[in-house]
């Protein structure tokens, strides 16, 4: 399979994980809300970091082996990891507001 496809799927499988209660299924709408805000979050680090690299390998004069993030996996993968923070920051400070309160 082309990994153009793979990483499409892969996205679309990541951004429905993050739109849905596919985790957790308990009608709990501040985890909806944190998922929203983190996929969000994502889609716009990733955008920028493209235009950023769009715009970075289109000035500076790099060989095409040392081109930044010449993969959209890589920035597939920055994505993910920048959504998993968001949401993991979100879950951690709404326990430690949890935990403070009681």
């Amino acid at each position: 399979m082309n990994a153009k496809a793979i990483a499409s799927i892969s996205l679309l499988g990541m951004l429905m994980l993050f739109f849905t209660k596919w985790t957790k299924d308990d009608g709990d709408e501040m985890y909806l809300n944190f998922r929203l805000i983190a996929a969000f979050s994502g889609l716009i680090f990733g955008v920028i970091t493209f235009v950023v690299s769009t715009w970075f390998n289109a000035f500076v004069f790099f060989d095409d082996e040392m081109e930044l993030f010449s993969s959209s996996i890589s920035i597939l993968f920055m994505m993910l990891f920048q959504m998993l923070f968001i949401f993991g920051g979100k879950v951690y400070k709404a326990k430690k507001e949890l935990k403070y309160n009681d």
